[in-house]
């Protein structure tokens, strides 16, 4: 999760990471621990960023803190990502600048290496790049970055970045037409999905749309979404890169190769306006084949006539993914279901909900997609909202839980739950609101 506060000050913004130590916690042993058991077996966990609260310094910290007691592990840490790094890509070499760059983007932990991304400090505002920075867990000073070759391209990746053990995928937001590829720009790595890997970090695979001009223009940022890996039994690809843009289209890729300009598997178009999804869609598998689940905040189309939801309000839409002959996969929306109250103005920012989070009772059987509807009040401080919770059938996408009114107050937008041992938990500003059963 993210926070940011509006004089400039910031601390901890991605998500963390953890690394399990190995033979610790072993897949045998996945028997449901008790908290106080789980949180032993975990020796460290990556902690989020933390960008300096002095106004005389700006830089960012990657700190190895034991989940078991908080404690600094030894050795190089914290690192410290600052203008000492400096990205390549293509001939080009670019320093870092720590006051032009904010991290939102969950970590990633890979073979090891520690991904972490950037994008810009007040949303498009400023002079910043796409940055992936990688960081060696066992060394700390092996440290290798790479960068969007124009202005722009930010690496928002709310839900973090994907990883099939060959580096991470990232997504890019619009470019800045101000920068060094002149009118009309040549393509940059803005609105795209890539493959970061390597030591140093190289662009190895590319997608991106053939109208991502004028994705640019408009704002429509492919990379509002996470990338997300998955799987469809009988399908060609052994596995496919799934994400969203900003204006509701839906991206099915092979993720071995993800086919440079318009090679993509499917383009579903989800909402019929611009500034629609802004969050990362959750697959499940159920006995009745591969779903999606993906959030709307409003326009949502598609919508199937027994289960329409309402385009002007937040909706959570359910999507049946089966093979295909051509495409090789087919997309198909099944059921819709409205999450949230009417569209507010600034300076509340609107109806926005969250990702979505599934539920199993054995890993297929009874799947609910759980999400935190929202409803802006002109009354909560800016950027939050009075969330309720509510539960859905997966497969059908009928009610099976909703709060009588909201009850979660000063939920930051774009704010996803978790599941912890029978318990459903959302964070508030300064506080944590819990669901469980009776």
């Amino acid at each position: 999760m993210r926070a940011r506060a509006r004089d400039g000050h910031a601390g901890c913004m991605g998500t963390v990471v953890v690394d399990l130590v190995p033979n610790v916690l072993k897949p045998s042993s996945l028997n449901f621990p008790t908290a106080q058991e789980y949180f032993d077996r975990l020796r460290r966990a990556w902690t989020a960023l933390r960008q300096s609260t002095s106004r005389a310094r700006s830089d960012y910290e990657l700190h190895a803190l034991s989940a078991k007691d908080g404690s600094e592990r030894m050795g190089g840490w914290p690192a410290k990502i600052e203008g000492t790094v400096v990205a390549h890509n293509d001939g080009m070499n670019f320093a870092f600048d720590p006051t032009g760059h904010a991290q939102r983007a969950a970590l990633s932990l890979v073979n090891g290496i520690v991904y972490v991304a950037f994008g810009g400090p007040l949303g498009d505002c400023g002079p910043y790049r796409g940055w992936v920075v990688a960081i060696d867990s066992a060394n700390p000073a092996t440290v290798s970055a790479w960068a969007t070759r124009d202005a722009g391209g930010a690496i928002w990746t709310p839900g973090g970045m994907a990883s099939d053990g060959n580096g991470v995928f990232v997504t890019t937001g619009n470019a800045n037409y101000k920068g060094s590829f002149g009118s009309p720009p040549l393509y940059s790595d803005s609105e795209g999905i890539l493959r970061i890997s390597g030591m140093p970090l190289t662009r190895s695979d590319l997608y991106y749309p053939a109208r991502w001009r004028q994705m640019d223009i408009d704002d429509q940022d492919l990379g509002s979404s996470s990338p997300m890996l998955m799987q469809v039994p009988g399908a060609a690809a052994s596995s496919y890169l799934v994400t969203v843009s900003k204006d509701g289209h839906l991206y099915f890729l092979n993720s071995a190769s993800l086919g440079m300009m318009d090679g993509h598997v499917v383009d579903l178009t989800l909402a019929s306006i611009n500034h629609s999804a802004r969050v990362s869609p959750v697959a499940y598998t159920t006995g009745t084949g591969s779903h999606i689940a993906i959030t709307i905040d409003r326009g949502a189309m598609g919508c199937p006539a027994t289960t329409p939801g309402d385009p002007g309000k937040a909706v959570l839409m359910g999507l049946s993914v089966a093979p295909g002959a051509n495409p090789a996969v087919k997309v198909t929306p099944s059921w819709c279901a409205t999450v949230g109250g009417p569209l507010v103005a600034a300076p509340a920012y609107g109806n926005r909900s969250a990702s979505p989070i599934v539920t199993t009772s054995d890993g297929k059987s009874d799947p609910i997609v759980w999400i935190m509807g929202s409803t802006a009040l002109a009354t909560n401080p800016i950027g939050t909202q009075a969330s309720m919770l509510y539960g859905v059938d997966g497969e059908t996408g009928a009610t099976l839980y909703k709060d009588n009114g909201p009850t979660c107050t000063n939920v930051r937008q774009w704010t996803t739950p978790i599941a912890v041992k029978g318990h459903i938990v959302a964070a508030g500003d300064g506080h944590l609101c819990s669901w469980s059963s009776p």
